[in-house]
């Protein structure tokens, strides 16, 4: 009888988990589609010219050619003449742009969208094309730079010239803050940017940047694709594991050798990695997915109070999903002895860091002292996590609105951003930091940022200068207040 009542029970537990799920519907959404004409084909021959100009970055600000950025200022002159027209305009002492588009009503907080002009190098042997040709072929503009990040520097430019050209008037004031050293960290741009701005007492109602990006909603068990908005990212450290031992000729080699130690010190930290949390960009990113999963990942998404730990458990299994919950060690340079018949006296490896939400630096230090021991550890950068943009304010509504008309197929969530944005540096004058690249081919070409052959097609450019427009009109247009 005993063992009735508990089948009878385990039944009606179970039944209940599934009737939560079951209770996980998604939202009823009133979305309006936007109608912006775009000419997407004329903005992709102008994209093309701003990736003629190779506006190199480089760690070693001794290397990077500045002149390439009056070239590139110069061709963004020419090419939106309402833009310069009507907007005032500054040039930073290291090439960053400044644009005001003063608005209407005073009392309101300026907006900002961000983007910076500055791309990485390139390997040209690996290219089909050379990177900086700015060939359009098969519905594509090729070159580096396309999506990181020019394509989206020319999206916010071609949506204020077109929205100039229709006579739009903003009520709230926007920045357009155009950094030119991003890649290497934007110490020298962006942040010089955000302290300038805040010298003069300007505080923003909220920026967008790049960071979040649409993405194929299956890997969350969604049908249907997903934006992804980030509201915070994670810190960056980069840390030097130094391990000492006795040098001389190979051909006696000690028991414990300085590469051995180094070699056991990086075996050590990708086996015992940190905790996994679902920190609140994750935690909210999950709740507003949920609804809208299937199967077996709504089961257990919709029960994540019964079944958490089991969740993260598979999570930080996985490496894309892994980065959104917990801090991740990546072992990136290796270094020992200069010849191949010589004992290394010291060895080192090189660890780039992304530490998530909610730990911090020390944090980071008292794990690796646990898990190598015998090594010594030198920080050579450190930024730590950026705070947390919230959810429930009507900055964040306002742009997921945004992002929902624009892309009406899609189903838009919050998100911690893994990389490191320009976006970081503006905290200081501005409480709501957003980040999302509009881009929807970005989806299938994110493997090219960064790498040989990258693109942006060219509708994706269209609808991406559509959503810009929308945001702008809706955030900043005469019906604010």
């Amino acid at each position: 009888m005993t063992g009735i009542i508990i089948l009878i029970a385990v039944a009606v537990f179970v039944l209940i988990l599934f009737l939560i799920a079951a209770l996980k519907k998604p939202p009823q959404e009133r979305r309006t589609p936007i109608k912006e004409e775009v000419d997407a084909q004329a903005a992709a021959g102008r994209l093309a010219g701003a990736i003629r100009i190779p506006t190199v970055s480089d760690f070693d600000r001794s290397k990077m050619d500045y002149s390439r950025f009056d070239e590139l200022h110069a061709y963004l002159k020419r090419a939106y003449p309402l833009v310069h027209g009507t907007l005032t305009r500054e040039v930073t002492d290291r090439k960053c742009l400044i644009y005001h588009w003063q608005g209407t009503d005073e009392a309101l907080l300026p907006a900002g969208l961000l983007a910076h002009m500055d791309v990485v190098p390139v390997n040209e042997a690996e290219w089909d094309d050379p990177p900086f040709s700015g060939v359009i072929r098969d519905g594509y503009v090729y070159g580096r730079g396309a999506l990181d990040m020019k394509g989206q520097l020319i999206a916010v430019l071609e949506s204020v010239e077109a929205l100039l050209k229709e006579g739009f008037a903003p009520k709230r004031s926007i920045y357009l803050l155009f950094g030119s050293d991003e890649e290497p960290m934007g110490e020298f741009g962006a942040k010089l940017i955000s302290e300038e701005l805040q010298g003069r007492g300007v505080r923003l109602s909220f920026l967008l940047d790049e960071g979040g990006a649409i993405q194929d909603g299956r890997m969350m068990g969604v049908k249907r694709d997903i934006a992804l908005i980030g509201i915070c990212e994670k810190g960056i450290m980069n840390l030097r594991l130094t391990a000492k031992g006795k040098g001389g000729h190979a051909s006696m080699p000690p028991r414990v050798t300085a590469a051995g130690g180094v070699a056991r010190a990086v075996t050590a930290l990708e086996a015992h990695q940190m905790k996994g949390s679902f920190n609140y960009a994750a935690e909210n990113m999950f709740k507003t997915l949920t609804p809208h999963m299937g199967g077996a990942f709504k089961f257990f998404f919709a029960n994540q109070w019964l079944f958490g730990g089991l969740l993260k458990s598979i999570l930080c299994k996985i490496p894309a999903s892994a980065a959104l919950i917990r801090t991740t060690f990546a072992p990136t340079q290796l270094s020992g002895s200069n010849a191949p018949n010589v004992l290394a006296g010291s060895a080192s490896a090189v660890f780039n860091i992304r530490i998530a939400p909610g730990e911090t630096d020390q944090d980071v230090l008292a794990h690796v002292r646990k898990a190598a021991p015998d090594t010594q550890q030198d920080v050579i950068y450190y930024y730590p996590p950026s705070p947390v943009s919230r959810v429930d304010t009507e900055e964040y509504r306002s742009v997921a609105r945004a992002v929902a008309d624009a892309f009406p197929e899609l189903v838009v969530a919050p998100y911690p951003v893994v990389a490191a944005t320009d976006s970081r540096h503006y905290y200081n004058i501005c409480d709501h930091v957003f980040r999302f690249v509009p881009f929807l081919s970005l989806k299938d070409d994110l493997g090219t940022v960064h790498a040989a052959n990258e693109r942006l097609s060219i509708e994706s450019l269209g609808r991406g200068i559509a959503f810009y427009k929308h945001l702008v009109c809706t955030t900043c247009g005469p019906g604010q207040s």
